[in-house]
């Protein structure tokens, strides 16, 4: 695949695995990026990963593992606590998934060692960049949707004076 038909699977893709979504029809995350993904009419396929999952969760097919889906999704959404991440990145790699969007915090932002150790065991393995604001509107896909920010923040080109959510969606 070369790097343009990367990108068009980036922001146009035909399949996209959701990471960390529960059965709790109230959960928020992996449920409320399915539920907008089909309010703003994504037109491709949608998949559920939760490792307890049998059938389909939230009305889409699920699986417990992004290794486990017949064909790898173009997009990977990743909304699981931080100590998870690493491990979901290696189902993804071994998956063949090459675009991700992490969607978590407990990282360096949290000035703590645990999470600068966990940062840098995603810069280690990563297939991009951890987060980013995308869109391609007529691909039907867009995070401006899925990632509300508030804008009230001062932003920085490091990200200072950003929310989590905001540092960690590229909003910056």
């Amino acid at each position: 695949m070369s790097k343009l038909e990367e990108l068009h699977s980036m922001f146009y893709p035909r399949s996209v695995a959701v990471v960390g979504v529960s059965t709790n029809p109230q959960g928020w995350g992996g449920h409320a990026f399915i539920r907008r993904l089909k309010k703003v009419g994504f037109p491709g396929d949608i998949y559920a990963i939760n490792p307890k999952a049998t059938n389909e969760v939230h009305g889409v097919k699920a699986y417990p593992s992004v290794k486990d889906i017949p064909e790898p999704p173009d997009m990977v959404m990743v909304s699981v606590p931080a100590r998870r991440v690493p491990e979901v990145l290696e189902d993804c790699i071994a998956a063949g998934v090459k675009n991700v969007h992490i969607f978590s915090s407990g990282f360096s932002e949290t000035q703590e060692e645990e999470g600068r150790q966990l940062e840098a065991r995603i810069v280690e393995i990563r297939m991009g960049g951890t987060c980013f604001h995308q869109a391609a509107e007529e691909g039907g896909l867009s995070w401006r949707y899925l990632c509300r920010q508030p804008q009230s923040h001062q932003r920085s080109a490091r990200g200072e004076g950003l929310s989590q959510r905001e540092r960690h969606s590229g909003a910056a």
